[in-house]
């Protein structure tokens, strides 16, 4: 028999632009400092009147560890010290849950959480950020990973999260938020996430996300970089309002580009913003005018995400840039 936990009933933060509804986990009932990981024998977590589903195993061999799926944490520990697995799996680097609060949920390689869209909703969005395990692997080195940059502080070293969006186990999009990236010819832009960051979804009528994490330090047994990562507020539509989104259209050319994209959109753009695949927001416009070409100095090589505002609704899509 199936056994799960219902632990909250929808949490409504309303937005006044799209209505969304956001589960933030706080309802849990969990003291400070504790973790539920499927130890005492529940195979999934429930929120949002039991829709929004975490799956979660916990393996009983060798004393018991958390296998697989997802765990749900208060405890918090972000200092930057020598990695260590038992003090620092279930936190999360920024300190705390997004916006400050106390609780957060702790995904691993593999992960993957639902909500059914015909409920008349669908997944649109997350906050996503490195563990305190990860990040301090990855800051400082430990027994099985290395330490980012390497000893000069010039290796090319990376980890990702592929993002895959789903709908009735049919594939729609993916995107790869990075945890970490020193890749760049100027090492002074090197990171390791640290910060809660936004990632949007696709306006598909997503009914399934799914988590999988690749890095530039592997060994035979695949990442030596502890593949853990924290995720917060879970935002979901309405389906009306993900249909209208999936419905507009806009075109950017050339793709990739280097100095300025121009835009062709199926509605009048009212306003626009672009963000880094970290969801960090790196240029945006409030006009009243019609919107026609976005000059791209100061964009570095990488990917970004064009969110632009019509009188019918929003539309996004990806683009490249090349130096």
């Amino acid at each position: 028999m199936k056994k799960y936990i219902v632990l909250a009933f929808a949490t409504m933060l309303a937005f006044a632009a799209n209505s969304q509804t956001v589960e933030d986990f706080e309802a849990v009932t969990l003291d400070s400092g504790k973790v539920l990981n499927g130890k005492t024998g529940e195979n999934e977590y429930k929120f949002l009147s039991g829709l929004l589903t975490f799956p979660v195993s916990y393996d009983t061999s060798f004393g018991g560890y958390w296998s697989s799926g997802w765990a749900i944490s208060r405890k918090i520990d972000s200092a930057t010290v020598k990695s260590s697995s038992s003090r620092h799996l279930f936190c999360a680097k920024p300190g705390k849950g997004f916006g400050n609060s106390n609780t957060f949920v702790v995904g691993q390689n593999g992960s993957a959480f639902s909500y059914p869209w015909t409920s008349g909703s669908a997944l649109t969005g997350f906050y996503i950020s490195n563990s305190t395990y990860t990040y301090n692997s990855m800051k400082l080195g430990d027994f099985f990973g290395k330490k980012f940059g390497g000893k000069t502080g010039k290796d090319l070293d990376y980890l990702f999260v592929r993002v895959k969006s789903w709908v009735k186990n049919q594939l729609k999009d993916s995107q790869d938020v990075y945890l970490a990236d020193f890749r760049f010819a100027d090492s002074t832009k090197d990171y390791i996430l640290k910060d809660w960051n936004k990632v949007v979804l696709s306006p598909w009528r997503t009914d399934s996300v799914s988590f999988e994490m690749y890095g530039s330090d592997t060994g035979i047994y695949g990442l030596n970089t502890p593949a853990f990562f924290v995720i917060d507020n879970v935002s979901i539509d309405r389906l009306e309002n993900v249909s209208r989104r999936a419905n507009l259209r806009v075109s950017l050319f050339p793709n990739p580009a280097s100095n300025a994209i121009k835009i062709a959109s199926s509605s009048k753009l009212l306003n626009f913003k672009i963000l880094n695949i970290l969801g960090i927001e790196i240029k945006s416009s409030v006009t009243n005018e019609g919107i026609e070409n976005i000059d791209l100095a100061g964009f570095t090589t990488g990917t970004y995400i064009f969110i632009g505002e019509t009188a019918d609704g929003f539309m996004h899509a990806k683009f490249e840039v090349i130096r």
